[in-house]
């Protein structure tokens, strides 16, 4: 990314479009702890979180567990602020943040005991899939933020993307990374309304995940 684009970006991500003490500000330099925010035992981050009802349903189960919650869209971030309020929940944060731009530069490592990314845009034509989330790049990023023994979860529908995944995964050697696994189920975390739509439809899902060392 050159200077000049870099610049402009950060001046847009720094803005504060919403005030809610649920919102966690990001500024230029300034690498997130989570503990500044949250004083829990441990901390779940959930990229592009969608409508927020996975992490939500966590929340309620999961009190002595901090949740950091990376959205982009306003309306969506509105969404999950009511209901954090409904819940009556403290161990939600969010961060409104195009993890495209900015992802490296925003947090401390070694802070999540776990990391979800859940159905990115899977960007299908091949002259998009630069845009893709899941990267050589982005892996080593989600190792630095991981915990020791922390694991990362990542699904989607495409099966194109969930099959370059795991060739990724395969063909890149990670020094940090312990394992990695692949599943076609994952009975053990909340479904969201978009998977739950495509279990429905009988789509065929990809479940990855992967543990640091």
């Amino acid at each position: 990314m050159n200077t000049n684009l870099g610049e402009k970006l950060w001046s847009i991500t720094e803005r504060e479009i919403i005030q809610s003490n649920h919102i966690i500000p990001l500024k230029r330099n300034q690498k997130i702890s989570i503990l500044d925010y949250m004083n829990k035992e441990k901390f779940f981050l959930e990229i592009g979180c969608g409508w927020g009802e996975v992490a939500i349903q966590l929340a309620k189960e999961n009190t002595k567990t901090g949740f950091v919650l990376l959205e982009k869209k306003i309306n969506r971030i509105n969404h999950i602020l009511k209901e954090i309020k409904k819940n009556d929940l403290t161990n939600i944060k969010i961060i409104v943040l195009n993890v495209n731009w900015f992802f490296e530069e925003i947090f401390l490592h070694n802070q999540f005991s776990e990391i979800l990314l859940n159905f990115p845009d899977p960007w299908p034509k091949l002259r998009h899939r630069k845009h893709r989330s899941f990267t050589v790049e982005f892996t080593n990023s989600v190792l630095k933020f991981l915990c020791p023994k922390g694991r990362f979860r990542f699904a989607t529908d495409h099966g194109g993307y969930g099959r370059n995944t795991i060739r990724l995964l395969r063909n890149n050697s990670f020094s940090q990374m312990d394992s990695f696994t692949f599943s076609l189920k994952r009975p053990d975390l909340p479904v969201s309304f978009f998977e739950n739509l495509k279990i429905t439809e009988k789509k065929k899902l990809y479940y990855i995940e992967f543990y640091k060392k």
